[in-house]
């Protein structure tokens, strides 16, 4: 049997397990606070920070929020307090909240996210509720569907879950 010497150390901040999904969405959140711009104004309030001109005519922002380049989102959309990575197409009335929503996906019209992490190349299709779930990477979810509080695998098959 070995015996080894075990050290810690005093972090300043904020420590989160980002390996859970609510932290994970909550580590985005603090980075947008301490890095981000304020902005009020008609359509957008809070803390953003945004790599992409948005047509804010359209759309209503609250922070804190992140839109990465050559994002999308449609006309009457509400984003709250969430991070829309790079080449992620949103549709039209959709409402995403406390949620994050990784690279190369699409969210079709009239969809609802709320406290859920979307991970990359996976497809929400029309008028889906997504509420505290995570959405594995490559995963569609058909028109209609209703997801809450579970974790989805293209993995899995319907007699597995």
């Amino acid at each position: 049997r070995r015996e080894y010497d075990i050290f810690g150390y005093k972090g300043e901040g904020t420590w989160l397990d980002t390996g859970r999904p609510k932290d994970m969405i909550k580590a985005n959140q603090i980075m947008i606070e301490k890095y981000g711009n304020t902005i009020n104004s008609k359509n957008m309030k809070g803390k953003f920070i945004i790599w992409n001109q948005v047509n804010m005519d359209d759309i209503k922002l609250f922070g804190p929020t992140f839109i990465s380049e050559k994002a999308t989102i449609g006309k009457g959309s509400i984003i709250k307090g969430s991070a829309i990575y790079n080449n992620v197409e949103i549709g039209e009335n959709v409402e995403i909240e406390d949620s994050i929503i990784m690279d190369c996906s699409k969210i079709m019209s009239g969809t609802k996210m709320f406290k859920s992490v979307l991970m990359k190349n996976t497809t929400i299709g029309s008028d889906c509720i997504v509420n505290e779930s995570v959405i594995s990477p490559g995963l569609s979810l058909q028109n209609g569907s209703r997801v809450y509080n579970v974790s989805l695998s293209s993995d899995q098959t319907a007699n597995d879950s």
